[in-house]
């Protein structure tokens, strides 16, 4: 049963593993819409 034990210790580790590597990946959030470009030579007064 030793080997049993090992190898469902080896899968609990892989999937440790990737819940790490899961959760250490960020997010990105979402990007912010753009202001609009504001060109000095086009504005009134």
């Amino acid at each position: 049963m030793r080997a049993v034990a090992d190898a469902s210790a080896s899968v609990t580790a892989v999937t440790d593993a990737d819940a790490s590597a899961t959760a250490l990946t960020p997010v990105p959030p979402p990007a912010p819409p753009a202001p609009p470009a504001v060109n000095e030579g086009d504005v009134s007064i």
